[in-house]
């Protein structure tokens, strides 16, 4: 898979929660990656809210779901996956949800 130039696709995969790309595209992803294309996952929220258990140390869960979320990448050929660092338990539900 290469654009114009002959150069691969670079395709970004922006998603909200770590595994939310293995329910979605992953099919997709690992299609475009054996095709060539580099693939970029952005995964906005930590993964500390990944849990309802009272007494989850949040950071070890951060941690443990992110591991999770890089073995998981290349499995389908995934190299590059970021969090920015946005912690799940201070977003606010969007006006429209929030019934």
């Amino acid at each position: 898979m290469s654009n114009n130039n002959g150069e691969p696709m670079k395709i970004l995969v922006v998603v909200a929660h770590p595994d939310d790309i293995e329910f979605g595209v992953a099919g997709s992803v690992a299609r475009w990656t054996d095709e060539g294309a580099e693939v970029i996952y952005c995964i906005v929220t930590d993964g500390a809210a990944g849990s309802n258990a009272p007494d989850a140390d949040l950071e070890v869960l951060a941690r443990t779901r992110q591991d999770e979320q890089r073995a998981a990448a290349a499995v389908v050929g995934v190299r590059d996956v970021r969090f920015p660092g946005v912690c799940r338990r201070h977003t606010r539900p969007h006006a429209r949800t929030a019934a």
